[in-house]
């Protein structure tokens, strides 16, 4: 036998918590401290160009993150519109433009 969301007893959720020492009381502040910490743009960018790619990120790759993980943080942390990267094996994969 199911039960219903209405049967269920509410728990509320403590999203309270500290990010290397930063101190974050609820979802936007949580985003505000993602925002500012030091390695979010270059972590995030890694993963996106990982996933692209489809495999984990070598030494060779290291300056095309960096040049990609500035632009991502020039631009305010926002990326917009797909553009083609291309690998070691000339593979046509899609990544995210910063522009």
């Amino acid at each position: 036998m199911s039960r219903s969301q209405q049967d269920l007893p509410v728990t509320p959720i403590d999203a309270t918590g500290d990010l290397d020492g930063v101190a974050f009381k609820d979802e936007a502040s949580l985003s505000t401290t993602l925002r500012n910490h030091p390695n979010a743009a270059s972590c995030f960018v890694t993963k996106v160009y990982e996933h692209a790619q489809g495999r984990a990120p070598v030494d060779v790759d290291a300056a095309v993150i960096a040049s990609l993980s500035k632009q991502f943080d020039d631009k305010g942390h926002l990326f917009t519109r797909p553009v083609e990267v291309r690998d070691d094996a000339r593979r046509r994969t899609s990544f995210p433009s910063f522009s």
